[in-house]
């Protein structure tokens, strides 16, 4: 991560304040928070060997870890992972965050929606980041940047939500994906498509 870990902890308890010029209460948007990666040939083929649900990740003293079946995961997006579960929980206070590695072609989710999730963390490696709507603006992610967003939740109070897309590629068009969701409210269940 290029900033350090206490930084992004600190300014996404600030973003989410109504003080923070990038942030809503709904909202929590840091850009640049990872680089983008540049994956050579050799590694795309691996990419899909990546994709990955349901992946529990448990935060203890601000440290997160993942249980060791997921060794097949490349070291620096468990890291990327961790920090990110680091976030969210301390945005949603849990202990418990679920992740996602997610390699998506195309455009999954072109209209505008809302997940059914409390709070959901997203960040694009590659490719474009999802398109975010809030308070009348549209933000446009780019890769690297990271996205915290309120959802409808369990009991859907979507007036309260972050209305997002993905964002328009080509059907060809790679895209690796990284999310976090509150563990509790899954159930186990499959995560809702990515933005």
């Amino acid at each position: 991560m290029d900033r350090s870990l206490a930084y992004c902890k600190t300014l996404s308890t600030e973003l989410f304040s109504r003080t923070a010029p990038a942030s809503t209460d709904n909202l929590t948007v840091i850009r640049s928070a990872f680089r983008p990666l540049l994956v050579p040939k050799p590694i795309k083929r691996c990419l899909p060997l990546w994709d990955t649900r349901n992946i529990p990740i448990e935060i203890d003293d601000d440290t997160a870890t993942l249980d060791s079946r997921y060794w097949y995961i490349p070291r620096f997006l468990v890291d990327i992972l961790c920090d990110m579960a680091v976030i969210h929980s301390s945005i949603c206070g849990e202990h418990k965050v679920k992740g996602r590695i997610a390699l998506i072609r195309g455009t999954p989710c072109p209209k505008w929606h809302v997940d059914k999730v409390k709070l959901r963390g997203i960040c694009a490696l590659i490719g474009p980041g999802c398109v975010a709507r809030q308070e009348g603006r549209v933000l446009e992610l780019q890769s690297g940047d990271v996205l915290f967003m309120k959802g409808g939740g369990v009991d859907e109070k979507w007036q309260e939500a972050v209305w997002h897309r993905s964002p328009i590629v080509g059907g060809t068009d790679l895209r690796l994906v990284v999310q976090t969701d509150c563990w509790d409210e899954s159930k186990l269940e499959e995560f809702d498509q990515l933005g």
